[in-house]
């Protein structure tokens, strides 16, 4: 019974995470629906999406301790040294490009502003770090958690956070204009490359 409500629970979490993002980088769009409260909406969605990914971080652990009565093995098939390996492998570079994109954004990571300038640091070589970093890092915490279930899961996060960088863009580019589609032109979405 523990297993199928903490299911619900990992994927309500999931959803929300996702609508309540979806909803906190669209500011522009907001604004000509709410006029301007819409940037202050923007960030309490933003809040309410971290707390949501905090929810399904800990669905997650659950799951692990009470795993769903499925035909899929409760453990990956390989030493417990080489899925903590992995998870090292992808957790490291996933932190870094997380906190560095929080450095270099600053507080646009939690509040959208109106007159926020396009960033500089990581971000003059990747539009996404923190993005990719999530979804890097959701591929690590199953390795930890040694759960193919949340390993299959984490798959799921690669097409929504894609499909949510592309929202983000619509927005930013009706916010900075050209500057910022030139933007687009000399960066990676989601991988780096450099401006040439």
């Amino acid at each position: 019974m523990i297993a199928w409500l903490n299911l619900a629970l990992l994927i309500g979490a999931l959803v929300l995470t996702l609508f309540f993002y979806a909803l906190s980088v669209r500011p522009v769009a907001l604004s000509q629906k709410r006029g301007n409260g819409a940037y202050r909406l923007c960030t309490h969605c933003r809040l309410a999406s971290v707390v949501f990914m905090i929810i399904l971080a800990m669905a997650c652990v659950i799951y692990r301790i009470h795993p769903l009565p499925i035909p899929l093995p409760d453990t990956l098939p390989v030493p417990y040294a080489a899925t903590l390996a992995l998870a090292l492998l992808l957790g490291l570079p996933a932190f870094y490009l997380i906190i560095r994109g929080i450095r270099d954004a600053g507080r646009e990571t939690l509040a959208p502003c109106e007159d926020q300038k396009l960033f500089g640091g990581i971000y003059t070589s990747i539009r996404h770090p923190q993005s990719m970093g999530s979804l890097l890092m959701w591929f690590a915490f199953s390795f930890v958690l040694n759960s193919p279930f949340l390993l299959l899961l984490s798959f799921i996060h690669v097409p929504a956070w894609l499909i949510l960088c592309r929202v983000e863009e619509q927005d930013l580019v009706a916010r900075h204009g050209k500057a910022y589609s030139d933007y687009k032109e000399r960066t990676g979405l989601i991988v780096p490359r450099k401006e040439t």
